[in-house]
């Protein structure tokens, strides 16, 4: 299991310091052995679920979502790793993206071997493949698409198509939301579509969702609206938008749930109808401070659209 097990038998000493507990009260408290504690603690002995479960309780801190953080910067699950490719990613920096995956690649190399273990390989030759992406694609669209299409074929050479597996790991959904972007600033709006759609419908399938993958699912309707936008298909933007936003199962963060509102409100904006004003008012009421200013500004300048009025943003 790729966990750091001794920064997570750390924190989870700190927990029961800051309890006011000791091993031994543990002990009497809840029947966890001080032996069982003291290995969990040190690093030595992966918990069993059961275990976490009392001891969170005890303290009042959940300690098997505290598991996940804890997950080493090589695992494919690793939500920093998520996040520092979305960077790079996002800024279109290949050359760190390459820098940032290389330097992990001796650490599996050296696991594989070891291990023996075939899921080290393969990704170890996902990690690989990263060498060979075009740098300063920036200056040549073609080439930027070109990376990001190389990386999710990278991710598995035997598929025939990013949807042929049933589950897929949050890195390959990362990069193909970074692909669904560079599609649509070059003017390929179609190729967005064809790959959300069904990219969308197969995480929701999922029989449950992590707050990460919620937040990946949110923002493929949110790239998949202003596709539509691009396209004048603005029936289908806010059909779209209620779809998620009607889902029990979705619960997304107040910023992502307000960029979907405001492609909505932009839809019944380009279709005349009247409601787009009171649900712009309402996400601006959401939003403060600079952030408010901002969206007055963008609204006016693309759509003149006078808000600012409403709440003194004077854009």
């Amino acid at each position: 299991m790729d966990i750091n097990f001794k920064e997570y038998g750390r924190l989870v000493t700190e927990i029961r310091k800051n309890c006011y507990l000791t091993q031994n009260d543990v002990q009497k408290k809840i029947g966890v052995s001080m032996e069982t504690l003291r290995r969990i603690e040190n690093g030595i002995q992966e918990p069993r679920i059961s275990t976490l479960e009392r001891l969170s309780v005890l303290y009042k801190y959940d300690l098997i979502s505290m598991l996940e953080k804890t997950r080493k910067s090589t695992s494919f699950f690793s939500d920093d790793l998520i996040k520092r490719v979305n960077k790079h990613t996002r800024e279109n920096n290949f050359e760190a993206l390459k820098q940032e995956l290389t330097s992990i690649v001796e650490v599996l190399a050296y696991h594989s071997s070891e291990n023996n273990s075939e899921a080290y390989r393969y990704y170890v030759q996902y990690l690989e493949s990263i060498k060979s992406l075009t740098i300063s694609s920036d200056r040549f669209p073609k080439n930027k698409i070109t990376n990001f299409e190389s990386l999710l074929v990278s991710m598995n050479s035997s598929r025939t198509g990013l949807l042929t597996d049933e589950y897929l790991f949050n890195l390959e959904v990362a990069i193909a939301i970074g692909l669904s972007v560079v599609y649509r600033d070059y003017g390929n709006n179609d190729k967005t579509i064809d790959l959300l759609t069904p990219l969308i419908e197969k995480l929701l399938r999922y029989p449950t969702h992590t707050a990460r993958q919620i937040n990946f699912i949110g923002t493929m309707v949110l790239n998949l609206a202003y596709a539509y936008h691009m396209l004048d298909e603005h029936e289908k933007v806010i059909t779209a938008i209620d779809d998620i936003l009607q889902n029990k199962l979705m619960t997304f963060s107040t910023d992502l749930t307000n960029e979907l509102y405001k492609r909505k409100a932009v839809a019944l904006f380009k279709l005349d109808n009247p409601l787009y004003k009171p649900l712009f008012l309402t996400v601006l009421m959401h939003e403060s401070g600079e952030k408010r200013k901002q969206t007055c500004h963008i609204i006016k300048k693309q759509y003149k659209i006078d808000l600012g009025h409403c709440f003194n943003c004077h854009c």
